[in-house]
C-alpha cells in the first residue's frame, strides 16, 4: 500500500495485505482518492515506489499526509489503520534497516569497482568484466550500455543517483545518499560519465517516470 500526493510521488508506503473494502473504507473516511493498479512487471512497480516525495524518510513520513484534493492511496498490498501502519511499519522499517546495514558493510571495498548506497534498503552498482550490475535485494540484473552516473538533488530534500544510458536515456532510478567522491571514483574508474547537479521538481518528475527499473 502506498499513499501519493497529487503529482504521483510517495508520501508512504507499507508492505503487507488487507481486504481491498477495509482500504476502500478508510480512503474514504479520511477524504483519501482510492486507486487500484496492476503491474505488468515488477520493474514498473519499483519505478512508482521510487519516486518519493519530499518529506519521504525511510518507510514512514514526517507526519500525516495533507488531506488536499488529489491526494491518492495506490493499493499495493495494505493495511486499515494508519496509526496501525506505523506501527508495523516500523517495526519492519528497523529489521530491513538491520539486515541492509549488515550487507552493506560486508560489500564495501575501498576500490572502485562497486559501490554502495549509503541508507535504505541495500543496493550496490558492480562492474565486473567492463558490464555494470545492480545488486539488491531484489537479486542480481545486468544495466546494460550504463553511460553516465548523475547524482542529484532536489530541494528541500529529495537526492539519489540515476544510471543513464546512450544516448542520455534514463536506466535505473536510486533514490537515496551516494557518496559523492565514492560515485565520482567508481566512475572514473568505470569509465563512466560523472555529473552532480540540483533539478527541479518538473525535471524530476520527468526523469524519474522514464527509467526503466529503480530500487525503492
Amino acid at each position: 500500500m502506498a499513499v501519493l500526493d497529487g503529482d504521483g510521488l510517495i508520501l508512504f508506503c507499507s508492505p503487507g495485505a488487507r481486504p481491498r473494502h477495509e482500504l476502500e473504507g478508510f480512503a474514504a473516511d479520511h477524504g483519501l482518492i482510492f486507486d487500484f493498479r496492476r503491474y505488468g512487471t515488477a520493474a514498473e512497480a519499483r519505478v512508482v515506489l521510487a519516486r518519493r516525495a519530499s518529506g519521504w524518510h525511510g518507510l514512514s513520513p514526517t507526519g500525516p499526509p495533507a488531506r488536499h484534493e488529489g491526494t491518492r492511496m495506490h493499493l499495493l498490498d495494505g493495511v486499515n489503520d494508519l496509526r496501525y501502519l506505523r506501527m508495523i511499519t516500523n517495526m519492519w522499517r528497523d529489521r530491513r534497516a538491520g539486515r541492509a546495514h549488515a550487507r552493506l558493510n560486508r560489500s564495501r571495498t575501498s576500490g572502485a569497482r562497486e559501490l554502495s548506497r549509503l541508507d535504505g534498503r541495500a543496493c550496490r552498482l558492480r562492474s565486473r568484466h567492463g558490464q555494470s550490475e545492480l545488486e539488491s535485494e531484489d537479486g542480481l540484473r545486468l544495466v546494460p550500455q550504463a553511460d553516465l552516473l548523475l547524482r542529484y538533488t532536489v530541494e528541500p530534500d529529495l537526492r539519489g543517483l540515476i544510471v543513464f544510458g546512450e544516448p542520455g536515456r534514463p536506466l535505473v532510478h536510486l533514490p537515496g545518499r551516494w557518496d559523492p567522491e565514492e560515485t565520482r571514483r567508481f566512475a572514473e574508474q568505470n569509465i563512466l560519465g560523472f555529473e552532480t547537479r540540483s533539478l527541479s521538481h518538473e525535471e524530476y518528475l520527468a526523469l524519474t517516470g522514464r527509467v526503466q527499473d529503480a530500487v525503492p
